[in-house]
């Protein structure tokens, strides 16, 4: 049996890259005010330092090159660039941000309870799938089936269970991937050659690392 190991409640992939939930966020969160400024509440926290980052950005920051620090220089150049105000446990916006001739992207959840903002990812715009400002997207936006996020297409490295006591990773391996909860989804064509390059692994080894291209 095959199992992608970032789905499923038992995974050991999932708990490396905890979701918004696991700040400790109760139920009534989603209920959440909006800032009636976002753009200035978001400068005041960065500026201020009340700011807390999930696993799972942080995680990213370390493969993008990017930095917390990046995030702080570049604050008086922040513009919001989506709201999304319905998100499912705080009001959320994606943030563009500029600093030393570097254009990122940050989702910022807002909370107005506790004065402060979560980042929930922050990445390198592509080129290709936004205007020459890196404003507004070019590319047709697939949604994610957990929280509606947009998904964005990665090269990452995932864990695959091939049986009781064998775990195989792939590495550059292309995925969908949520930029608002994390969820990772694969195409379809995609998982035929995950399928092919798994089932010629040796499953008596507990650990294997190969690279999807290879």
């Amino acid at each position: 049996m095959l199992t992608l190991l970032t789905c499923g409640c038992n995974s050991f992939a999932s708990s490396l890259v905890p979701r918004l939930s696991a700040l400790a966020l109760s139920s009534d969160l989603t209920k959440a005010p909006v800032p009636e400024s976002p753009i200035a509440f978001i400068t005041d926290c960065v500026s201020a330092g009340r700011v807390r980052w999930t696993y799972h950005v942080s995680m990213r920051l370390q493969q993008s090159n990017l930095s917390a620090g990046l995030l702080t220089a570049a604050v008086a150049s922040f513009e919001v660039i989506e709201s999304y105000p319905g998100d499912k446990y705080l009001p959320s916006f994606l943030i563009r941000g500029e600093s030393d001739g570097v254009v990122f992207h940050a989702h910022v959840a807002t909370d107005l309870t506790d004065n402060n903002v979560r980042i929930v990812t922050m990445y390198l715009p592509q080129p290709d799938e936004w205007d020459v400002s890196l404003r507004r997207q070019e590319a047709e936006i697939v949604s994610c089936r957990i929280c509606g996020g947009a998904m964005e297409s990665h090269v990452t490295d995932l864990p695959f269970k091939t049986g009781d006591f064998s775990v195989v990773i792939l590495k550059a391996l292309p995925v969908l991937q949520c930029r608002q909860c994390g969820n990772t989804e694969l195409e379809h064509t995609t998982m035929v050659r995950v399928d092919s390059l798994l089932s010629a692994r040796d499953r008596s080894a507990e650990l294997e690392v190969i690279r999807y291209a290879a």
